[in-house]
């Protein structure tokens, strides 16, 4: 499993280092050459690096400043350096997803998830090509959350602190983790909000304390790009619903995602200990099913979730994603075909990207609803942070919790 994963990252980075990607690397350009002159904190000063508003959280200016000192003694240039660490961020990622899956499923469809998780076309296409952070988050996210089941508190709330500061979608799982550690009692609680509290004294009181105001508004007011070609906010669009609803959807609708996200995993997870795996799996699916924001990177976050909601629904939602993607991005490349990229300008869909939207999203909200619901089918109990059963469910068949292999 380890060696097809890590397989995959080298077809990562060969197409990292044989194309340019999208337009996003050029603001990333940007964004590296603000952080050489005003240092990882100072960048909040200047909101626009060139047409790109620098909305990323504390971490990513620290990953900028190094990323430079990397390509001053390798030469290697801001537009590989940039996929070069969501791809390598990918093989760990791959793990973490066998690590959790095998909590509730066998070892074989937990090897089959993280091959699949690795190989998915929408992880080739955004950590080789795209150019964006959305891995590396989703990489730190769920560490955080296999932490948490291992009983590894202070690291897991270190590691969901770094989520939280390459991008703030990882909020949804905070009540999650906070449930999981209050189950295992108030010393993980603790150790889980001491872990957390060092990533935020080291990154985010630097940032708050001289450009909160900055911050506050570029970062936390972000309300995704004007162009928001997916879900429920295109089917608006097509319905020709009243402008008023759908910039409410826009301005209050995505904190009401966001907490529907956030306490509805936590409320699996309070009423069924075992259910950890995949409440985090519904979370980000979830969230991403109903967003009023898009951009293509966005399909990282189900991409990978989804595995450790439903193997099979998952490998489903991954092909029709990777078709949603692969159509997208040829275009994006003058219509040309994978082999053949070099730089993807992005501009708005056309009818057939739609249809493969529609047909990713139908499949994503099929995942959803058999996840919530088997939830609710599921009875009391399950397996605990650290791999204790409780009464009333046992481990799955044919696999050990807590037993490497």
């Amino acid at each position: 499993m380890l060696l097809l994963a890590l397989l995959a990252t080298v077809v990562k980075l060969i197409l990292a280092a044989t194309t340019f990607g999208t337009n996003d690397v050029h603001y990333w350009i940007a964004f590296a050459a603000g952080a050489k002159e005003f240092g990882p904190v100072g960048m909040y000063v200047n909101p626009e690096y060139g047409s790109a508003p620098y909305n990323h959280a504390p971490l990513t200016g620290h990953m900028l400043v190094w990323l430079n000192w990397l390509d001053s003694v390798t030469g290697k240039g801001i537009p590989f350096l940039i996929r070069m660490i969501p791809s390598v961020a990918d093989t760990v990622t791959a793990v973490v997803i066998f690590e959790l899956v095998r909590q509730e499923r066998p070892v074989k469809v937990a090897a089959v998830c993280a091959i699949l998780a690795a190989w998915g076309p929408v992880m080739l296409i955004v950590s080789g090509f795209h150019g964006n952070t959305d891995p590396l988050m989703m990489m730190f996210a769920l560490l955080a959350v296999l932490l948490a089941t291992k009983g590894w508190f202070g690291w897991s709330g270190v590691s969901a602190a770094l989520a939280l500061s390459v991008k703030l979608i990882p909020v949804i799982i905070l009540p999650l983790l906070i449930v999981v550690a209050i189950r295992a009692g108030w010393k993980a609680v603790a150790r889980l909000a001491a872990g957390g509290a060092l990533v935020f004294l080291v990154l985010w009181v630097p940032v708050l304390w001289g450009h909160g105001q900055q911050f506050m508004a570029s970062v936390v007011g972000y309300k995704g790009i004007g162009v928001r070609e997916w879900g429920i906010y295109q089917f608006a669009l097509w319905a020709e619903l009243d402008e008023g609803v759908k910039t409410a959807f826009v301005d209050h609708g995505r904190f009401v995602v966001l907490a529907l996200a956030a306490f509805a995993s936590a409320w699996f997870v309070w009423r069924r200990p075992g259910a950890v795996v995949p409440a985090t799996g519904l979370a980000f699916a979830g969230f991403l099913l109903f967003s009023s924001a898009f951009s293509m990177q966005y399909l990282v976050w189900p991409a990978l979730a989804v595995y450790l909601v439903s193997p099979w629904l998952g490998a489903l939602f991954n092909v029709a994603a990777g078709a949603f993607a692969i159509s997208v991005y040829n275009s994006w490349n003058g219509d040309l075909h994978l082999w053949q990229w070099n730089e993807g300008r992005a501009h708005m869909f056309e009818p057939r990207h739609f249809v493969f939207m529609v047909i990713a999203w139908v499949t994503l909200a099929m995942l959803v609803t058999s996840g919530v619901a088997g939830q609710f089918r599921t009875r009391s109990g399950g397996v605990q942070p650290g791999g204790k059963a409780n009464a009333g469910t046992a481990a799955p068949s044919g696999h050990m919790i807590g037993v490497s292999s």
